[in-house]
């Protein structure tokens, strides 16, 4: 599973700048991909897809 992201940012000298918003979402994902619990989950859910072992949410929102 892989998704495009864009990320605003300037490269000043050596360094690169990105706003603060931007910054604290990167260091969000990052704390939550090091989640061992969460991979696993991420994984589980990747094999599930592949085995056809998902329902589309207007089929489940119908039997609400």
């Amino acid at each position: 599973m892989r998704m495009a992201v864009e990320v605003k940012y300037k490269v000043v000298g050596d360094h690169v700048e990105i706003p603060k918003e931007e910054f604290d979402s990167l260091i969000a994902t990052i704390e939550t991909l090091e989640d061992q619990e969460v991979i696993n989950q991420l994984m589980e859910s990747e094999k599930a897809k592949k085995e056809g072992r998902v329902r589309k949410w207007k089929e489940v929102k119908k039997e609400l």
